[in-house]
């Protein structure tokens, strides 16, 4: 049967981004059970976690929890960073 969609062949993080983004799921694991009735936080983005994009130094992370143990991660660039960016296109 065809489809063309071979999703047996994923593309694996590299190990450190893999880590990276273990790392920022331990974090938000562990701010939400401290904090039971919070709904979302701010901290720094660890380096890697949004992998294969990536975000640039100073980048802050909104994190949203939608329902127990499901998160939404949502990168807040700093100011500038998008004028940064257009300067290479």
């Amino acid at each position: 049967a065809g489809g063309g969609c071979d999703m047996s062949a994923r593309i694996k993080p590299p190990p450190l981004c893999q880590a990276a983004m273990d790392r920022a799921s331990d974090l938000d694991r562990a701010y939400f059970r401290r904090h039971p009735r919070a709904r979302q936080y701010r901290r720094p983005q660890v380096q890697g976690e949004f992998w294969p994009a990536s975000a640039p130094p100073g980048t802050e992370v909104d994190v949203l929890l939608l329902a127990p143990g499901v998160r939404a991660r949502v990168p807040v660039l700093p100011t500038g960073a998008l004028d940064d960016a257009e300067r290479w296109n």
